[in-house]
């Protein structure tokens, strides 16, 4: 059995309001200026031959620039490329860096999130502000194997491992079950992540999907039906298959209900039975 996106990606919902794609790069390595500096970036651009960034127009997701020709140009990212850090703007990086009390975090990302660095307390905590969403894995946790963005928990359960995925607009926790001995273990038949809520309230939609909403209703935080996949398919690596499938691997919902406390997910034995389903499964 595999458990993917258990937690799922959980995003801000307002990251799902951004336009899909991203424009071209400028043809030419811009030059940054701030919008109220001594010469016009117009000037600039039409001085160096080359496009100028109007810094004072940077966004998460957008960059403007003034062309040579007296024209301007917008490149606009379906996802963020930079963040706010003590107020300047900093590339996005997942990297996982060690905290003070022992917990993991990444370099630069949109939202706040927090990983164990072993021992009993959250697995992991998702924030925006004063809302948060932490999981709980129902038992103490070893120290975790970091490698970038990914922190793997080894042996959780005989035959598995967990990892959970740091991104930009949250992140992505997957149990890689390893052969069908370990997918037969009883505590796979269903697994109980405990909740912690602050400002957010968890539950589900009849198609699996993952919302957590603040006491006026509006979405905060949410992600995609929580899904199991095997090791087949094309395309992809080892690091790849522990945030999605590989093309044409084997796929299955996992039945997800949302209790008071309490998250749970079971996986789907026939996909676990079938000989065509290649381990490990996430």
């Amino acid at each position: 059995m595999g458990v993917t996106r258990t937690s799922t990606v959980l995003i801000a919902a307002a990251s799902l309001l951004l336009g899909s794609g991203g424009a071209a790069p400028a043809r030419s390595t811009p030059s940054p200026v701030a919008r109220t500096g001594e010469e016009s970036a117009s000037t600039r651009a039409a001085r160096t031959g080359m496009p100028v960034e109007l810094v004072g127009e940077r966004a998460e997701t957008r960059s403007v620039f003034a062309n040579p020709d007296g024209s301007f140009s917008v490149e606009q990212h379906a996802r963020p490329i930079r963040v706010r850090r003590d107020g300047g703007w900093v590339p996005v990086d997942a990297t996982l860096r060690g905290s003070p009390d022992g917990s993991l975090s990444p370099v630069a990302t949109r939202l706040g999130l927090r990983l164990s660095g072993g021992g009993a307390g959250p697995l992991v905590t998702l924030s925006d502000g004063d809302r948060s969403v932490s999981l709980f894995w129902p038992g103490p946790l070893p120290a975790p194997v970091v490698d970038g963005p990914t922190a793997t928990y080894l042996e959780v359960i005989p035959g598995v491992d967990l990892a959970v995925t740091a991104d930009v607009e949250g992140f992505t926790q997957v149990l890689v079950v390893k052969n069908r001995q370990a997918a037969h273990d009883p505590k796979l038949a269903l697994v109980r992540f405990g909740t912690v809520t602050r400002g957010v309230a968890l539950s589900t939609d009849p198609d699996g999907t993952l919302r957590a909403a603040d006491p006026r209703g509006d979405v905060v935080f949410r992600g995609p039906a929580p899904t199991m996949w095997d090791s087949g398919g094309h395309g992809g690596d080892a690091a790849s298959r522990l945030v999605a499938p590989a093309r044409g691997a084997r796929q299955a919902v996992l039945r997800t209900e949302v209790g008071r406390g309490d998250l749970t997910v079971a996986p789907d034995m026939s996909m676990v039975d079938d000989p065509k389903t290649r381990f490990p499964v996430y």
